[in-house]
């Protein structure tokens, strides 16, 4: 019988076995499903699970997303590694400790109450005998042992650690972790050590194995583009091209010296003659998505409901709003990279970046017609990642190809590739429709959200999600264009606003059609609403005539919230700045808010402009509430770069594509912000008494959204409500203010 209270991960592979092993030479092998996509999360998972067993990290060997070791604990995605697969090893090692603790009170014949541990070792209190976790275990089925209808009784042996990591008077991390991988031959370490506080395990990219071929695939400008002319003498005669791939429209260069190839991918393109389905230019967002096919449905409240229709017509005031985002690349500075070999018994192992090494392991056995079994996926440290990119594509084009020629082939994609053909972060269209009674608050809220699908994933919607795999056989399923329902939502993620509403109801446009692949992207719609949101309660304050952080407390019961939202304007003294600078001066400060997910971490930001011949962001300031705080160093570079990135989004990114295809395809015509344009930050951590772990690497998309938005309209004294905020955009939009 399942016991209460046991975590969600923990259900399906209910073994100790499945999540901790004791190995040679006196280590603990730590097994998650989760893995490291630089937010830090092989670091707070290792450091969970040692305080829970009671060693020390440089015990710990930790082996992240592997399909032949690993639990399967779905894709390491919306900020949840460490609310649920901490949850899961925390409970694996608070069991293990338990039942050993067990095991070595019997063997000294006292009270466990007599024992303590360090460092794997028990030790009893009464004369100073000790046993270890690894003698213990001789003779002892613990592998097999069931933990989900344990609940430990929280009480272990060790002193806890948990919490921020201390710093020493650098400032480094004192609990630097060793994270161990696995290689290419099966197993080994894969880490560096970088110095006391940092580790980094190898980059895919930089992986080697013997016998290795480089491959690169020809496409075209538009995902699904077809080969209607291929020159296949011309292709075959270029210096370093081995062997030429052509399965369908799958066409792939393969030979065993990289720059050749790479060279010969550059020069074949004026060999192949491709097919694109025509795209219809859409400059303008919001005239775009609306003239899209749409599945519409109620999702909050009944409609316009009695309450609400009598709540509107009570109205004092009323405004209506429409906000924007345009489609966003992910913009990753390592373009996507696997590799895959061939086993002697017949299988396939891929090294992948992949967020979930389990749903590719499956989809792409489906594709190539093979068992499961005969795959084994493992995951390894890519460049960065910040939702489904182009990871997943790439592996099926290693595999595919090691599979075709029975040899191990890496596969790295081209920066045109990542940034016209990888899956993009979906447009959005918000329009809000409030009113104020006559006390200045809000009595009644109608939003209504457009938006293609946030998640095409493999695994979600049927189908084969595998850029390769139409190409190499387009009799292959179709995925199914849907969203992700609420409460966690696609595109209606943070559609609810957090505040209080007395009437509320939401609709949900659903667009089935789209010019290019979409899929997630950091924080999904939450930018989006974020930024419709947070700039529609700035302009009712307006229009009640209050101060936004003022008018936003008088919404807002939630103490978490309102604390988040006082501790940022005290950093930053927003009454103070608020008067210094005069509206349409140049100079502003603006205010957002957000609970993620409206159950996730909290986030207040506030933002300091300055516009002239260019927009700049001087100074942003952040107070954030993502409860226990595992490792700080983490939450702090997570916040930081959910920040940057942001800015980057809504002051330079959209997506433009032709008749012929994408054609934001490098960092001319798809900028990003630069290093010279960074703002000072300020970001501060409130950590309430018994919080639960919340993540944190999403939580500063939609309220830095809508903080920008209001620190520009303080600044211009007009209102910009459609992304990015480009200086031509503000510049037409001073001029054409309606």
């Amino acid at each position: 019988m399942i016991a209460q209270g046991i975590p969600a991960n923990i259900q399906p592979f209910p073994r100790l076995g499945d999540w901790i092993e004791f190995v040679e030479s006196g280590l603990f092998q730590l097994r998650t499903g989760k893995v490291e996509i630089g937010q830090g999360i092989a670091n707070a998972l290792t450091r969970i699970a040692c305080d829970a067993l009671g060693i020390d990290p440089d015990q710990a060997l930790m082996v992240a997303g592997d399909t032949s070791l690993c639990p399967d604990e779905g894709y390491t995605s919306g900020s949840q590694s460490i609310e649920m697969g901490g949850a899961a090893l925390r409970h694996a090692g608070q069991v293990a400790q338990q039942r050993f603790a067990a095991l070595a009170a019997k063997h000294f014949a006292v009270d466990p109450s007599h024992l303590s541990i360090a460092r794997g070792v028990f030790h009893c209190d009464l004369d100073g005998r000790s046993i270890s976790y690894h003698a213990l275990a001789q003779g002892v089925d613990y592998p097999n042992w069931r933990i989900d209808c344990v609940e430990p009784n929280h009480s272990p042996l060790a002193k806890t650690r948990l919490g921020p990591a201390e710093t020493g008077p650098t400032g480094e991390d004192s609990s630097a972790l060793v994270v161990v991988g696995t290689a290419a031959g099966g197993a080994g370490v894969l880490a560096a050590d970088l110095g006391p506080s940092r580790v980094i395990a190898q980059f895919i990219h930089d992986m080697k194995i013997d016998g290795m071929q480089h491959a690169r695939v020809l496409r075209g400008l538009h995902p699904h583009a077809k080969a209607l002319q291929v020159d296949r003498g011309a292709i075959e005669s270029l210096p370093g091209v081995q062997t030429f791939v052509w399965l369908g429209d799958f066409l792939a260069l393969v030979g065993s010296n990289e720059a050749l190839i790479a060279q010969a991918q550059v020069l074949a393109q004026a060999y192949v003659v491709w097919s694109a389905p025509l795209m219809i230019p859409g400059a303008d967002t919001e005239a775009w998505l609306l003239s899209l096919p749409a599945q519409t449905q109620w999702v909050a409240g009944l409609g316009p409901s009695d309450a609400t229709i009598a709540a509107a017509r009570g109205a004092a005031q009323r405004l209506v709003g429409r906000y924007s985002r345009p489609y966003i690349a992910h913009g990753a500075i390592g373009p996507s990279c696997a590799l895959a070999a061939p086993t002697e018994a017949g299988g396939l192992t891929i090294w992948t970046h992949s967020q979930g090494v389990f749903q590719l392991r499956d989809e792409i056995s489906r594709a190539l017609q093979r068992t499961p079994a005969s795959l084994r996926v493992i995951h390894q440290v890519g460049s960065g990642c910040y939702g489904h990119n182009g990871a997943d594509d790439v592996a099926f084009d290693a595999a595919l190809l090691a599979h075709t020629l029975n040899v191990p082939v890496r596969v790295q994609w081209s920066r045109q590739q990542e940034l016209a053909q990888s899956p993009m972060g979906a447009a959005s269209l918000i329009e809000i429709d409030a009113g104020l009674d006559a006390s200045g608050r809000i009595c009644d809220w109608r939003q209504s959200v457009w938006s293609q699908s946030h998640n095409n994933r493999p695994g979600s919607g049927g189908g084969i999600h595998l850029l390769g795999a139409r190409a190499f056989d387009p009799s292959l399923p179709e995925p199914v264009a849907k969203d992700v329902p609420l409460p966690t939502g696609g595109g209606l993620r943070n559609a609810i606003p957090y505040y209080e509403l007395p009437a509320l109801t939401v609709e949900h446009h659903f667009l089935t059609e789209a010019p290019v692949r979409t899929s997630a992207l950091r924080s999904l719609g939450g930018h989006a609403n974020g930024l419709a949101i947070e700039s529609f309660m700035d302009e009712l304050a307006h229009l009640a005539g209050q101060d936004p952080l003022a008018f936003r407390l008088a919404h807002l019961r939630d103490a978490r919230a309102r604390a988040v939202l006082e501790s940022v304007a005290a950093r930053c003294g927003w009454s103070a700045l608020r008067e210094q600078y005069a509206v349409g001066e140049g100079q502003g400060i603006g205010i957002g808010f957000a609970r993620y997910k409206n159950r996730a971490g909290f986030a207040a930001v506030a933002i300091e402009v300055q516009v002239a011949h260019q927009v700049s962001v001087p100074r942003v300031w952040v107070a954030a509430d993502v409860g226990l705080v595992i490792d700080r160093d983490g939450v702090l570079n997570q916040i930081e770069g959910g920040v940057i990135q942001a800015l980057s989004w809504c002051l330079k990114e959209a997506v433009g594509w032709d008749a012929d295809g994408v054609q934001t395809a490098d960092w001319e015509t798809y900028p990003i912000l630069g290093f010279d344009e960074l703002p000072t930050l300020d970001i501060v951590l409130l950590e309430p008494e018994e919080a639960l772990s919340l993540g944190a690497g999403e939580i500063a998309a939609g309220p830095v959204a809508g903080a920008l938005a209001n620190a520009l309209t303080h600044a211009l004294g007009v209102r910009p409500r459609h992304l990015p905020f480009t200086v031509q955009r503000l510049r037409e939009l001073i001029e054409n203010p309606a």
